[in-house]
Parts: C-alpha cells; structure tokens; sequence
C-alpha cells in the first residue's frame, strides 16, 4: 500500500536506478570503444557504481562477461606498424643522442672538478 508521501520517494528511486543503470552502460561502451578491458572493476569505477551492484543486475552482469571473456582479436594494423627501416632510423638517432650526451656529460664533470679545484684553492 502506498501513501500519496511514498509516490515522489519511489519516483526518485527509480529515476536514481535508471541514471545509475545508464552510467554503468555508457561505462561499458566507453571502456569496449577504447580498447581498455571491460571488468566489473573497471565498470565499477568508471561508472561510480558498485561490483556488487553490477553483479545483481543481471542483463549488465551478463554482458560484462561477456565483453571480459571474449578472445583478444586486437592486431595493429600494417599502416600503424612501424617498418624495420624507421626503427633503425630511430635506433640510429637514439645512439647519436647518447653520444652527444655522454659528451655533454663529460664536460659537466670537468666543469664540477675544476670549480671545485677553484673553491678549494679560494679557501686555502
């Protein structure tokens, strides 16, 4: 039996419910959309909701399963991969970059050792 003073208080609770219920699908087509492992974890945090919510409700239950046991069909495609030529290259620059900085390294520390050769002889 409800009292006309329940009918707002259940009005808000199921429009609580349906937010809460769209956050948590939103969550999950967010995190499937970008690639990142769709969990009752990570749906609970994203979504601000709670695993054990997630685990009553069944139709979201079973679809976060669903999503988290699927196999891994993620390749990267040919034009995003990097070519054997432009990893040497990179390798290439990277070392010439070492260099420069070993060098630039060494002449810091000459640097360090005769300011303070000079402070030291300053103090005698």
């Amino acid at each position: 039996m409800t009292t006309p003073n329940s009918t707002p208080l259940l009005a808000a609770a199921q429009a609580r419910s349906q937010q809460t219920r769209h956050r948590a699908e939103e969550a999950i087509r967010t995190l499937d959309a970008k690639g990142i492992a769709v969990t009752f974890a990570a749906v609970a945090g994203f979504a601000s909701v709670s695993r054990s919510w997630l685990y009553r409700d069944v139709p979201l239950r079973t679809e976060i399963k669903r999503l988290r046991d699927r196999p891994s069909t993620t390749v990267t495609p040919s034009a995003q991969r990097a070519s054997s030529e432009s990893m040497r290259r990179q390798r290439d620059t990277l070392l010439d970059e070492i260099v420069l900085l070993k060098k630039e390294n060494l002449g810091l520390r000459t640097e360090v050792a005769r300011l303070l050769g000079q402070h030291r002889h300053a103090a005698n």
